[in-house]
């Protein structure tokens, strides 16, 4: 205020100079409460669309929760069933070593069977030297 005074011009009387300091702030003041007015009437008029963007957003989020719980119940759902799997495939690969074992026994014992056949058909027609040989 003491600035504004301070600012009179020299030939201008302090009641005129006051009053038309007056006058500004009135028009300053009118015209700010005719934006604030505005603004208000804008964010009322903005506030229901907000509103149903809220509930919007609000009903997106419990549907992707739900979406989510039931992506994480058909994981744990295919995890276990993995497990099971996991389990039946080493069950299976356990059982293809032994088979393979097996087979190698077998054809080991078939060598065998095969080399004494030879050793009591040689026996039979007397031939040592051969039997000598076959058990080298």
């Amino acid at each position: 205020i003491n600035a504004v005074l301070d600012d009179l011009p020299e030939d201008t009387p302090l009641d005129s100079h006051i009053s038309a300091v007056s006058m500004k702030l009135q028009i300053l003041s009118a015209d700010l409460n005719d934006d604030l007015e505005r603004s208000m009437t804008d964010l009322v008029a903005a506030l229901p669309r907000a509103c149903n963007e809220a509930d919007r957003g609000e009903g997106l989020s419990e549907a992707l929760a739900k979406h989510l719980e039931r992506i994480e119940v058909r994981l744990n759902s295919i995890e276990a069933s993995t497990s099971d799997q996991v389990l039946v495939l080493e069950k299976l690969d356990v059982l293809k070593r032994n088979m393979e074992t097996c087979g190698e026994t077998l054809t080991e014992a078939a060598n065998w069977s095969a080399l004494v056949r030879e050793c009591h058909a040689s026996f039979a027609n007397q031939q040592l030297r051969k039997v000598a040989s076959e058990l080298e």
